[in-house]
């Protein structure tokens, strides 16, 4: 069987092969303080979106545009925060 090929022409690995990059330290830090936040953040806020970097909550609002241009007018770099939706199974998924 040949390997599959992408538009331009390079070999594509099968998908069971594929393994996903890493996340940045700084998603990994702000993921486990979303997870610390999250049982108090459902029950206040449920439907909302959450924001988080490494160290702190740091903003929630009924905006995921709003949230995410707060982070990046504060100075933080796509790598060094998380915004969320406060759904009941949004914590599951995080290790």
């Amino acid at each position: 069987m040949s390997a599959a090929k992408s538009p331009s022409g390079a070999e594509v690995a099968p998908a069971e092969d594929y393994v996903p990059p890493p996340l940045p330290e700084g998603i990994r830090k702000s993921l486990r303080v979303f997870k610390a936040h999250f049982p108090e953040l459902l029950k206040k806020h449920p439907g909302w979106w959450a924001a988080c970097d490494a160290s702190e909550l740091l903003f929630v609002g009924n905006d995921w545009d709003t949230i995410y241009k707060k982070c990046l007018k504060r100075g933080l770099k796509e790598t060094e925060f998380v915004v969320v939706c406060l759904l009941p199974d949004a914590a599951d998924s995080i290790s």
